[in-house]
């Protein structure tokens, strides 16, 4: 009787483990790619600018990436705006080797034009009839005429957005963190404020 050939058996054991080890590694990395995200959306909902630039990888990577620091008076406008708009949902996430992208669905209030208005009204309203004010008070005016035309917006719908955007994964150091913003993400990130203000023709 010819023994049978453990060869052939061998090889199929090792396939399904092959095949295993690599579906639990992806499911992993897709495990933690989403963990990211969350953070760095939990980040944005807050707009804590510090907690933002965390969940991107190092500073010498990043392209396009601006930040309204925690003092400034757009983070307070931000936090308004996100508090009262700003949803988000994971759609799905792609991984292959150490690069990935994670598609998320979000809401959020497109400022451009208010922040753009609650600046022209506060140079003009007010600041020009105090020239001799500190940068602080024309600080608190800007924000104080901003809220003002936010408050008084008779079409606030007209400036919910809800985008799918995609957000650029990379694993550094064993840890998922995003690539870069791109324009989409600081769209969403910042309301727009940053574009509108570099706009405005001082």
């Amino acid at each position: 009787m010819k023994k049978k050939s453990l060869l052939i058996p061998a090889i199929f054991v090792f396939m399904i483990l092959s095949s295993f080890t690599s579906y639990a590694s992806v499911a992993s990395d897709k495990k933690q790619m989403k963990q990211a995200v969350y953070q760095y959306l939990e980040a944005v909902d807050n707009y804590d600018s510090d907690n933002i630039i965390s969940c991107f990888q190092p500073r010498k990577y990043r392209k396009g990436f601006i930040t309204w620091n925690n003092s400034s008076v757009y983070t307070k406008v931000i936090r308004k705006l996100h508090k009262d708009y700003f949803l988000y949902k994971i759609s799905s996430v792609s991984v292959k080797g150490k690069k990935g992208n994670v598609t998320v669905r979000v809401r959020y209030y497109d400022a451009y034009d208010l922040v753009q208005n609650g600046f022209d009204d506060a140079i003009y309203d007010w600041g020009i009839y105090h020239l001799d004010a500190s940068e602080s008070e024309l600080q608190k005016k800007i924000y104080s005429y901003t809220m003002k035309e936010y408050k008084n917006e008779i079409y606030p719908e007209y400036y919910i957005k809800c985008k799918t955007v995609k957000i650029p994964m990379v694993k550094v150091g064993g840890k998922w963190k995003i690539q870069k913003m791109t324009k989409s993400m600081q769209n969403f990130t910042d309301c727009r404020t940053v574009e509108s203000i570099n706009k405005i023709d001082y």
